[in-house]
């Protein structure tokens, strides 16, 4: 008996099921977001500007107030927005990793 063969009282008798989803590094990314996830990015985007709401309402003002130094601040995150729709084909085709 195979290390990895089930035992006998979890086997099946009859035809084998669908064939397991391969897994490790060969395994195929995942098409569509989960509920789950869309819903883990929610709450910690909420958790991140609920934790920089001070800073960003500073650079706020800053921006607000002295237009010369920080008038470029209200384009960028437009600008990068923009980039990013650019490129979202291939971004959504980007598979997560660690450094």
């Amino acid at each position: 008996m195979s290390t990895l063969a089930a035992p006998k009282s979890l086997r099946h008798a009859g035809a084998p099921g669908p064939a397991p989803a391969p897994t490790g590094p060969g395994r195929p990314a995942p098409t569509g977001l989960a509920t789950e996830a869309l819903v883990m990015a929610g709450v910690l985007g909420v958790a991140f500007v609920a934790l920089f709401f001070r800073w960003f309402y500073s650079q706020v003002l800053n921006s607000w107030d002295k237009p010369a130094d920080w008038g470029h601040a209200f384009v960028v995150p437009v600008i990068s927005g923009y980039l990013i729709w650019q490129r979202r084909d291939q971004l959504t085709g980007l598979r997560p990793r660690t450094f």
